[in-house]
């Protein structure tokens, strides 16, 4: 059986001791990157890429590295930040940054091992506390329909909130009433207007605008 490969990347050598104790512990998981800082990182990636990084959040530079390495070099590679508090501003450069996954470090092994697996199988994962500071932060600006000098409608507006919030589509159509098959067309419709071609090239934008507009 193929193993997710994983990396992890933090100062606290006990705390990274445990957490590379508990992954390779796993029948589907091992660690190929141990680091303690962002230059280790970026020196081993240069031999070996795991298809995971865990990062201590406060290497926000890193993940900014890690991020531009992600859609250049290396397009599957998926980060997963992790910290010690849930601060607000931290968790807002985070997600700015492209990092969708959030993990407290004293959140549970089994927390951590689910969170693995979500992230492998494609999908982000963000708790509670953080998903709502990131709700908060993305309605505070309303999006404007000639934003950029392009048109969208209402409901593509809220559409592309809503993707960049983390929702599915099924979750968007619960909120504007609308069916998945409806929401999925509006989906297009921006990929369209917006040029882009991907969910990812569609929540960069999205994010753009959306901070672009809170800094005027």
């Amino acid at each position: 059986m193929k193993k997710i490969q994983v990396g992890i990347v933090d100062d606290h050598q006990k705390y990274r001791n445990e957490i590379v104790d508990l992954l390779n512990s796993q029948s589907d998981i091992v660690v190929n990157v141990v680091a303690d800082n962002e230059l280790q990182l970026l020196l081993q990636l240069e031999k070996v890429t795991p298809e995971i990084i865990l990062i201590d959040l406060a290497m926000l530079k890193a993940a900014d590295i890690l991020v531009e390495l992600w859609s250049k070099q290396y397009p599957d590679l998926k980060i997963i930040a992790l910290s010690e508090f849930d601060y607000e501003k931290n968790i807002i450069e985070m997600y700015k940054a492209g990092v969708k996954s959030f993990l407290r470090k004293d959140d549970s092994p089994n927390d951590m091992l689910r969170v693995i697996r979500i992230v492998y199988g494609g999908g982000a994962y963000l708790t509670d506390f953080a998903m709502q500071i990131i709700r908060n932060q993305l309605t505070k600006e309303t999006l404007n329909v000639n934003m950029l000098g392009i048109e969208l409608s209402e409901a593509e507006g809220q559409v592309l909130k809503y993707v960049c919030d983390g929702l599915s589509s099924t979750d968007i159509g619960d909120r504007i009433n609308k069916s998945h098959r409806t929401v999925e067309k509006y989906r297009e419709e921006l990929y369209r207007k917006l040029n882009v071609t991907s969910k990812k090239e569609l929540i960069e934008v999205g994010l753009n605008i959306i901070y672009d507009r809170s800094k005027k």
